[in-house]
């Protein structure tokens, strides 16, 4: 009597609540849980997936299905870009709170050398912003065929970041002399 396997487990009124049943949902947010913690630890790097046709057959390409799909998720553009000689991608903001101290010193350039994350924050200000990156790039005497502007990122050639280190750091250096 008692060697059984109904007498091996408790009954149910003493059960833990650790042996308790666990549902879908609690499993779902424990997973994203984890997932979220795995992304935030990392430096993300985005893959594009494209169906290679609307069948959903091996190792059969349709052209057109792929292209299009290529041509909607920006793909060909960041390619034509990148052949296009500009290998730095920087956005206006960020390039300009690195390097808006170089900019010529006049009345219209002051708010963009101190504070030029206050200038995005509307559509004028977008359009500011891009205009000073303009000014800045052409201030620095980098010829047109070095960057090109998007409309909220700099496209930059091979070694004109170094080129703007550069320039900031003798700016800094002379400024502390």
């Amino acid at each position: 009597p008692g060697a059984g396997p109904a007498a091996a487990a408790p009954p149910p009124q003493q059960r833990s609540k650790a042996t308790q049943f666990v549902s879908v949902g609690s499993q779902f947010r424990a997973s994203m849980g984890a997932l979220v913690s795995t992304l935030s630890a990392t430096n993300p790097h985005f893959i594009r997936c494209i169906k290679p046709n609307d069948a959903r057959l091996p190792f059969t390409l349709h052209a057109r299905t792929s292209l299009t799909q290529l041509r909607s998720c920006g793909v060909l553009e960041a390619v034509r870009v990148s052949q296009a000689g500009y290998p730095t991608r920087l956005p206006f903001i960020e390039l300009l709170e690195r390097y808006a101290i170089l900019l010529p010193p006049t009345p219209s350039n002051h708010k963009a050398r101190f504070m030029p994350q206050t200038l995005a924050h509307s559509q004028s200000g977008q359009a500011e912003v891009r205009h000073l990156a303009e000014v800045l790039l052409k201030s620095m005497q980098i010829a047109e065929s070095q960057f090109m502007l998007g409309r909220t990122v700099a496209f930059l050639g091979t070694g004109v970041l170094a080129r703007c280190e550069a320039a900031r750091s003798a700016h800094i250096t002379r400024a502390a002399t």
